[in-house]
């Protein structure tokens, strides 16, 4: 086809510019359009589009223009239409580039999600003070508070004297060479359970625990 014809610039004079078109061959025609650079669904109407196209065709694809004289059904039109576009349209990135600019992991590097599980659980917060010197108050309390429990056992009511006789009894083992064989029963240093027992605290805790002791 000759560029005054393809170009038509009195106005259209080939099927690719008719508004009736094949339904199919118009939206490839939008496409071709899109792909040329434009969103107008009519740009085949301007002149100087036409122009552009068929000067791109002559460069780029001149065996479309010989083409355009041998095709003589919609089905063939519409490939045609479709072959102009694919030339038209821009090349698609390489893959590699997609990812050009993201940094290589480190050689040897496990993802992220191996090194999270792989990551050891923190250690245990250490026992509290005061929670041990509970445990010591208790442990001690038991042996000393027996007689008074199993006077409530039998029926009498233990009274404020025989509580107190028994946390005098509890704090009386807990001195001497009672501590270090308390030390001993609870696992710790003789020394940490001194500091313990020198506590301003510690016979108010005893005191609680052969109360509670005795009325379990």
């Amino acid at each position: 086809m000759e560029r005054a014809e393809f170009v038509a610039s009195d106005g259209p004079s080939w099927w690719l510019y008719d508004a009736e078109i094949e339904i199919r061959i118009d939206e490839a025609r939008r496409e071709l359009g899109v792909a040329l650079g434009t969103t107008e669904r009519e740009w085949y109407n301007e002149a100087n589009r036409r122009q552009e196209l068929f000067d791109f065709l002559q460069t780029n694809g001149p065996q479309l223009l010989v083409d355009l004289d041998t095709l003589y059904n919609d089905e063939e039109r519409l490939q045609w239409v479709r072959a102009v576009t694919k030339l038209a349209a821009p090349p698609a990135p390489p893959a590699s580039a997609a990812g050009k600019d993201q940094p290589a992991p480190a050689a040897g590097s496990a993802p992220a999600s191996v090194r999270a599980e792989e990551k050891p659980a923190p250690a245990a917060a250490p026992v509290k003070k005061s929670i041990f010197k509970a445990k010591a108050a208790s442990g001690a309390a038991e042996a000393a508070a027996s007689d008074a429990g199993a006077a409530a056992g039998a029926g009498a009511t233990p009274g404020p004297a025989q509580l107190e006789d028994a946390t005098r009894s509890v704090l009386s083992d807990v001195g001497g060479g009672g501590l270090a064989d308390l030390a001993r029963e609870l696992g710790v240093e003789p020394g940490d359970l001194e500091a313990i027992v020198n506590d301003p605290d510690f016979e108010r805790q005893v005191r609680d625990e052969v109360a509670r002791l005795v009325a379990g």
